[in-house]
């Protein structure tokens, strides 16, 4: 069993040998440019925009699920439509 299995993989290989010489190739060459450009682009000054994206400190787990969950969940209710459809989730689930 595990002998035509690597007799398939090596047929496989000896078939898709080529086409993967080129790719890979072709991907080796399209780097080489990207990093002659990216160092011509250093050398000019030219660096990368810095973010101004400033991360909010992540709430307690406990705060989040004993506050803010029951507040979002009653801010969702209260804000839904009259004509709502009240079996929505039964029928998600039933199909």
């Amino acid at each position: 069993m595990l002998d035509s299995f690597l007799n398939m993989l090596l047929a496989f290989l000896k078939i898709l040998k080529w086409p993967l010489l080129i790719i890979v190739g072709l991907y080796a060459v399209f780097m080489m440019i990207y990093f002659f450009y990216l160092i011509l682009a250093y050398a000019k000054g030219i660096r990368p925009a810095k973010t101004s994206v400033k991360h909010l400190k992540r709430p307690n787990i406990l705060y989040s699920l004993f506050i803010l969950a029951p507040r979002q969940m009653v801010s969702d209710y209260m804000s839904r439509p009259a004509d709502f459809f009240n079996p929505q989730g039964i029928i998600i689930f039933t199909g």
